[in-house]
């Protein structure tokens, strides 16, 4: 019988993986979009978009766990709907987590350049430096050689910290909320609130996703358990999902209410305009005051945090990928050695990502979170029992959430 100790630990630790992984970038751009719309329309937009989310993730636990020695999310979508479907599926995926670990790598460099330079400890252009940008990308890599054990632990010490500082710097907007901030995001008309929800969606959709996760887990869980059933597997896995969920949902609401409170719409729209996050208008606003000075360091701190963590969270989907597409004809440690390369010539030749983010990640989502697993259980012979309302549910999620890209 398992130590109870021991099956809480793994729960914890995978959640924190989730969690960290979703909790990335993508929620320091969400105020942008957000600030367009009311403050209720915001809260609709959550619950629809982490229940769309949920359902996606929850038939990726299910094809990752039901494929036997499952080796990663793309193993299993070769095994579900065959060689050539599934190499071809898989190579794009690897494609698509390596572009995120590109945006999480550039902008890692960029952020702390920015901080180093706001704070007169380095001189400007210090992201402009080829040794600093290796520099940087050395000191990421090197807890991924110390394994996965090593990288999950040290996860969850960052994920709890990361949260502690969010939640310390959605304390610390409140001396700086404004009452006309507040009338007018409390302001609710439902005239055009379906319009400005598809406005929201694909924001939310890419911050809330962090399926590149759940194939490592399922792999881990096969490895660490294999006398376990399937279902017992998929049954920790989808326990981290809605556990994950639930402290996401949290997390958003009260970190998009206190930036919207503080910060005026035209801020706002000044740092879209200029691709800043919501964090970095208060610096650039120039503030005063000790709470717009701990703000304004808190939210240097809580980007480096989040953009790392969903770094680590990614690139164990991303080594996994590459393994598994090699058959594990070369060790993990080469692996990692080059994406490392390849990432930092990608980052030192600023080649442009915001045209993968806007064309390229946000449909990949959508393909493979709604309609690649919905597909797969209709196709495989293996994965007939799960198939049900579920899947359909997800076709139908899949095709709205295309025509929210397209409108």
């Amino acid at each position: 019988m398992e130590n109870l100790k021991e099956i809480k630990l793994e729960k914890r630790e995978w959640t924190f993986l989730f969690l960290g992984s979703a909790v990335g970038t993508g929620i320091l751009f969400l105020p942008l979009q957000a600030g367009k719309v009311s403050l209720i329309t915001t809260l609709i937009s959550i619950v629809i978009s982490l229940l769309c989310v949920y359902v996606g993730h929850r038939l990726i636990g299910r094809i990752t766990c039901a494929t036997e020695q499952c080796r990663s999310y793309d193993h299993a979508i070769e095994e579900s709907l065959g060689k050539v479907a599934g190499i071809i599926l898989s190579i794009v995926f690897i494609l698509f987590l390596f572009t995120i670990i590109v945006i999480y790598g550039t902008s890692t460099t960029s952020n702390l350049a920015s901080a180093l330079e706001y704070y007169h400890v380095a001189p400007v252009g210090l992201n402009s430096h080829v040794w600093y940008v290796a520099l940087c990308l050395v000191l990421m890599i090197i807890p991924l050689l110390f394994g996965e054990n090593f990288l999950l632990k040290l996860i969850e010490k960052v994920v709890a910290l990361k949260l502690l500082v969010l939640v310390l710097l959605i304390i610390m907007f409140i001396p700086l909320w404004q009452r006309v901030n507040i009338h007018h995001y409390l302001l609710f008309s439902p005239h055009g609130m379906v319009k400005d929800i598809i406005l929201l969606l694909p924001v939310l959709i890419f911050g809330a996703c962090f399926f590149p996760s759940i194939g490592p887990m399922s792999r881990f869980l096969q490895e660490k358990h294999p006398s376990d059933l399937a279902e017992v597997h998929f049954s920790k896995v989808n326990g981290s999902i809605v556990r994950s969920m639930v402290w996401l949902a949290i997390i958003l609401l009260l970190f998009i209410t206190s930036v919207l409170f503080a910060l005026t719409p035209d801020s706002l729209d000044y740092a879209a305009k200029n691709n800043l996050t919501a964090l970095a208008v208060i610096s650039k606003s120039d503030p005063t005051g000790w709470s717009a000075a701990a703000a304004t360091f808190a939210g240097y701190l809580i980007s480096m945090l989040a953009i790392l963590t969903a770094f680590y969270a990614v690139i164990l989907g991303l080594i996994d990928g590459v393994l598994t597409r090699l058959n594990y004809k070369i060790s993990k440690k080469w692996t990692i050695v080059i994406i490392f390369i390849v990432l930092f010539f990608w980052i030192v030749l600023k080649i442009n990502v915001l045209v993968f983010i806007i064309h390229v990640i946000s449909p990949l989502i959508i393909l493979y979170v709604f309609f690649v697993p919905s597909i797969a259980i209709y196709v495989s012979p293996k994965l007939k029992p799960y198939r049900g309302w579920l899947p359909i549910v997800s076709l139908i999620i899949g095709v709205i959430l295309v025509a929210t890209t397209i409108v």
